[in-house]
């Protein structure tokens, strides 16, 4: 039999305790908001495909949840000179909140570039919404293409 002493033991448990603690409080986590890691699969309201990833580990912070872009939504975005812009949209990308939410606005509407993304996530489903504005005419800010408030809804694939 061999004989362990009771600091080689102490040291033994210390390392499983440093180990599990992390990836207990990422699942912790994970359970109490319901966000997931993992690929999102969202069809907007004009019908258009596309997916964005929530990452774990993001912001120097194991426990958070980010949005980062997949592909992009292709969206159509009426002029006030009555032309139809658009195309694929940019969304901006951010930290999620513990209760599954994220609304990220760069730009302004004032200055005619604007980009909003507005998210909540519930536990393999989601809802959400995009709004753009960019200039009618290149090197002008206003009059602005504006594409409106798009909704999208979706669930995690994998």
């Amino acid at each position: 039999m061999r004989n362990v002493s009771s600091k080689s033991r102490c040291l033994r448990l210390m390392a499983v305790v440093a180990l599990l603690v992390p990836v207990s409080a990422s699942a912790a986590w994970a359970s109490s908001t319901g966000v997931k890691p993992g690929i999102y699969a969202a069809v907007t309201s004009q019908g258009s495909a596309f997916t964005f990833k929530v990452v774990t580990h993001c912001a120097k912070n194991p426990a958070t949840r980010c949005l980062y872009s997949g592909t992009y939504p292709s969206v159509a975005a009426p002029c006030p000179n009555g032309q139809t812009g658009g195309g694929l949209l940019n969304y901006p990308q951010g930290t999620i909140s513990k209760s599954g939410k994220l609304s990220v606005t760069e730009g302004t509407i004032a200055a005619g570039t604007y980009v909003k993304i507005t998210l909540k996530i519930t536990g393999n489903r989601f809802t959400g919404t995009l709004r753009a504005l960019y200039p009618e005419q290149p090197g002008q800010a206003l009059p602005a293409c504006d594409t409106g408030t798009v909704s999208f809804s979706g669930h995690r694939d994998s």
